[in-house]
Formats: structure tokens, sequence, C-alpha cells
């Protein structure tokens, strides 16, 4: 008969049901408690990864050139260099008022060429000496200039101001102890290697990382080449 059919059918359905309602309860229950991933926000959302050290190639600032003729001419505004030499004798002249801060072998110091401006002494004085490199490996320059101006302040209690100053670019130096000639390098982006322990400048100057531990390259040099 239909009758007891029905019925038992009657009776299946609320169990059916229950079990499905169980069965979303569960799932429900599931998606509210389970941990939401974390996402960042406020500062930490914005915050840039940790940069590394910075490396000899971080300062793209810093002026370079591909040879010393191209050296010659970046700095020709700033540096008379109307009297050039490559000559390596003439190159290593030394006077009583300019004295290069390359000492020895150019090579042991990374340099790559090396060329004087000015007139070296003949029936009168030196004139207007500079010396303009270019460099291979400025981490050795660097070092060098850093022990040559600790011997100056051991030795003389200062760095001497006929001992010209190095102004450092990416892979070229200019050797000048010219104040007019820095001045004008500075606005070229050229900055003094100063590894005078404990320097600090004024607000203001430039006081940027070199590639020597205990160096700084800065724009300021009150204090530091005054006799």
């Amino acid at each position: 008969m239909r009758i007891p059919r029905l019925l038992a059918a009657a009776a299946v359905l609320p169990a059916l049901i229950t079990l499905t309602g169980c069965q979303d309860g569960d799932t429900s229950a599931k998606k509210a408690t389970a941990p939401a991933s974390p996402s960042p926000t406020g500062a930490a959302a914005s915050a840039p990864a940790p940069a590394a050290a910075p490396v000899q190639e971080a300062n793209t600032q810093l002026p370079s050139a591909g040879s010393l003729a191209e050296l010659k001419k970046l700095v020709h505004f700033s540096v008379d260099c109307s009297h050039f030499s490559t000559d390596p004798e003439t190159v290593a002249v030394q006077s009583i008022d300019y004295l290069p801060a390359v000492d020895g072998d150019p090579k042991a110091w990374g340099v790559r060429e090396r060329g004087l401006c000015g007139r070296t002494a003949g029936a009168r004085r030196a004139q207007g000496l500079a010396w303009l490199s270019t460099v291979d490996d400025m981490r050795a320059f660097e070092a060098h200039e850093k022990a040559a101006q600790l011997k100056e302040l051991k030795e003389y209690g200062r760095v001497r101001a006929t001992r010209s100053m190095a102004l450092i670019g990416r892979n070229v130096v200019v050797e000048s102890n010219d104040p007019a000639s820095r001045h004008g390098l500075y606005q070229q982006q050229f900055l003094y290697l100063n590894c005078v322990p404990g320097f600090l400048p004024p607000k203001g100057y430039r006081f940027e990382k070199s590639l020597t531990d205990g160096c700084v390259l800065t724009n300021y040099e009150a204090g530091t080449n005054q006799e």
C-alpha cells in the first residue's frame, strides 16, 4: 500500500535534515576558528627591506672618467691643465710648495694612469701643480691615503697644507692643495677623503661613507689642512 511507504519516507526525511545540518555546522565552525593569515599593515607594510652595506659602486653621484684624457677634460674648469704631462719622471716631481698625495709606486695605490697639471720647477718655483689619476682599485687607494694621513698626524700633529688633498670620484682622483681648484671640484661632486679620527662636519655639508673604515667622504675642509 502507498500509505506505509509514505510514512517510511516521512520518517527518514528528518534524519537526513539533521545529518545535513550537522555537517554544515561543523564546516562553519572550522571556518570560524581557522586562524587568518597575518597581513602587513601600517608602517610594517611600507617599511623597505634592509639595504645592503654600501659598496664601491653604491655612490653613483661621484664623477667618473674612462681615461686620463677624459678626466682632464672633465676638470678643466676647476684645474688649470694648460700645461700637462704624463711623462713618469715629470709626474713624479715634488715641490716644497706642492706635495702629491700619492707617495711611492702609484700602482701600489691602485692607480692605472697618472698625469700632472701645472708648471714644474725651472727658472722659477713650481706653479699650480695638481695630479690626476684614473684608479682601478679605489679600496687600495683609500687604504694608502688613510695610512699617509695618519702618518702626517703622528709626525706633524696635522695634515700639512703643502700636501695635496685627495678628492675622490668613482674611479678617478684629483690631488690638489689649491683651495680654489678644490672648490670647483666640490661643485662637480668630487669629495675629499678625510681619515682624521673623530672628524665630523657641520650640518649642511656632505658626510658619506667611504670604502675604508675610519675614513669619510666630505666637502668640508676647515681644520683638516690648516697650518
